[in-house]
């Protein structure tokens, strides 16, 4: 009885720490939904804020200060097109080092397969010429043999 009323209070105890880690979890996935909707709020607030300044920007547009502005931006812009054009060319010039050295690389493979090949034929070559002095000295041995035996018959 006693083990059976642990054995409960141990059940009743894990239930109460399942129900308090989900209430946790419950309260953790709410607050992070309120600092989700804060930053949305945010957000907005940011964007409403680009838009008013936008707009003013359009009312400046014809002092002399939006001229300056203008003015700076375009010299940036420049600076950031001379910028990326330098780039574009460093990135051709990479490539076109890519495109030699992969050249290179596959002129390297063909050559390596072309010396593999003329070894392979040369070892071919070898290995027919063996077979053909093998040939040879086989015809030698039976016309050898022949002539002995035409010898021993003849004695005969």
């Amino acid at each position: 009885e006693l083990q059976r009323e642990h054995e409960l209070e141990r059940m009743r105890l894990e239930k109460e720490r399942e129900e308090a880690r989900q209430q946790q979890e419950q309260e953790r996935q709410k607050e992070m939904e309120a600092e989700l909707e804060r930053e949305r709020e945010k957000l907005k607030q940011l964007q409403q804020s680009l838009e008013d300044d936008r707009a003013r920007e359009q009312q400046e547009k014809d002092t002399l200060e939006k001229e300056r502005e203008e003015q700076e931006r375009q010299k940036a812009l420049e600076q950031e097109l001379a910028r990326q054009q330098e780039l574009e060319l460093q990135l051709q010039e990479a490539r076109e080092e890519e495109r030699l050295r992969a050249e290179a690389k596959l002129q390297e493979q063909r050559e390596q397969e072309e010396r593999l090949r003329q070894q392979e034929r040369e070892q071919e070559e070898a290995r027919l010429q063996e077979e053909e002095r093998k040939r040879e000295q086989l015809e030698q041995e039976l016309k050898e043999e022949r002539r002995l035996q035409q010898e021993k018959e003849a004695q005969e």
